[in-house]
């Protein structure tokens, strides 16, 4: 989330549409900074090793990139794209079953 936070607040990005595929495609490119392993484990308060071990998963499994100076940037290429795209979607139908189920055992209890 801090990648990702730090990639949407680059003040030199402007989305050309509100569209959020065309957005998230846009956004490649633009943070020339990124941020590394020791300022996610200072922000975080997460261990410096963890935050290491996290950031190998995400960046061999294409979800983050690093560049050669050692700085992770969010990875929105068209492969991780779909694949954020599907998993999103799953997350919102499930949470949207998990809210239909709530509301439905408040009406039964209220009934």
């Amino acid at each position: 989330m801090i990648v990702l936070t730090n990639t949407f607040s680059n003040k030199n990005f402007i989305p050309s549409k509100i569209d959020i595929k065309t957005s998230v495609k846009e956004i490649m490119g633009t943070d020339p900074r990124g941020v590394n392993a020791m300022s996610i484990s200072e922000i975080t308060n997460i261990p410096r090793p963890t935050v290491v071990r996290k950031l190998k998963f995400l960046i061999d499994n294409n979800w983050l990139e690093i560049n050669e100076k050692k700085l992770i940037s969010f990875n929105v290429k068209d492969s991780a794209f779909k694949r954020t795209v599907n998993i999103q979607n799953k997350n919102m139908l499930s949470l949207s079953n998990f809210i239909y189920r709530i509301f439905n055992q408040i009406n039964i209890i209220n009934s």
